[in-house]
């Protein structure tokens, strides 16, 4: 078993990940890639491999999570591969339940749990959070309905694999060589169509730690957009409805008229920059309900940014 994790500037969680792994029994070896960090993060990583020959560091291709995760299963030795996030706390036993899904076969991937953890009371701005939250646990639902959705709509951040398989993926062209960073479900479609099967365990569990600022938030719904317009194309017979109405749909009437105005770049300039200032100001008021109305507009806003950017920014069916 080899534990791959890519990173950047999250010093502190890794170190608390990396005690979490460590301190279950097993000689797995635990890969960290580090992305280009300025945080202090290699040397620590540095001083926890002098300590231990489990931990591995890998300097990172500075090209994303995903080329991180990449060259951390490039250096792995392990014929099975644990696939974590930097920013999930895994708990005991994780990584012995993964391996006890492999046995006998390298054509699975097991996605486990990952449970956000959400402050309650809810304070100002952690809105992203909340809803983060809720869509992932509307894709749980749907994991435990209907076992496909684990590969067509795979959600990365704790799941285990072959790394012969992994490799696979890459190695046979199928994965596009434009870049997103919502590419899970296209690397799961990827094995899907590799013949690798999906289950899902929610009794594997990590939990999420997860923090998004405004900013940041916005940048994740624009790469959202890109990801799902990206899937639409390759992929259309798993989404078949377009990205304008995908994201115009279920909008209350009002909503959906705002949100369709911002096809032209001044309107949506001038729509997004009043919903943060709305977004900012009923966080200073303490109406987190306000806050997370305006941000589920501006969600939709920038999604379907995203997904009109899509050839702008170089993408090749």
């Amino acid at each position: 078993m080899s534990v791959v994790i890519p990173t950047r500037n999250r010093r502190a969680r890794i170190s608390a990940l990396l005690d979490r792994l460590l301190a279950d029994p097993g000689d797995h070896e635990i890969v960290v890639v580090d992305d280009g960090s300025a945080d202090g993060t290699p040397e620590m990583l540095a001083e926890y491999a002098r300590r231990t020959g489990r931990v591995v560091p890998v300097v990172g291709p500075s090209a994303g999570s995903s080329g991180a995760r990449r060259a951390g299963v490039e250096r792995a030795s392990g014929e099975i591969l644990v696939l974590l996030d930097d920013d999930v706390m895994p708990e005991p036993g994780l990584v012995a339940a993964h391996a006890a899904h492999h046995v006998g076969t390298d054509d699975l991937l097991v996605l486990g749990y990952m449970p956000t953890t959400v402050p309650d009371p809810l304070p100002r701005g952690a809105f992203a959070t909340l809803l983060y939250a809720q869509e992932y646990e509307k894709s749980c639902l749907g994991y435990a309905s209907d076992p496909d959705l684990v590969l067509t709509a795979l959600w990365m951040g704790n799941v285990s694999m072959s790394r012969r398989r992994f490799l696979e993926a890459f190695e046979s062209g199928r994965m596009p060589r434009f870049t997103f960073r919502h590419e899970d479900r296209i690397f799961g479609l990827v094995l899907r169509d590799l013949g690798v099967g999906g289950i899902f365990d929610r009794s594997i569990v990590a939990r999420h730690v997860h923090s998004r600022p405004l900013e940041a938030f916005l940048r994740d719904c624009y790469e959202n957009g890109r990801g799902r317009e990206a899937i639409h194309r390759l992929y259309p017979e798993v989404l078949p409805q377009s990205s304008e109405d995908a994201y115009l749909d279920g909008l209350p009437g009002p909503a959906r008229s705002l949100v369709a105005t911002t096809r032209r770049e001044p309107v949506r300039r001038a729509v997004v920059g009043a919903l943060k200032g709305g977004i900012v100001a009923a966080g200073a008021v303490g109406s987190r309900a306000g806050e997370i109305q305006l941000a589920r507009i501006v969600r939709k806003v920038e999604q379907l940014h995203g997904a009109r950017d899509l050839d702008a920014a170089g993408f090749e069916a």
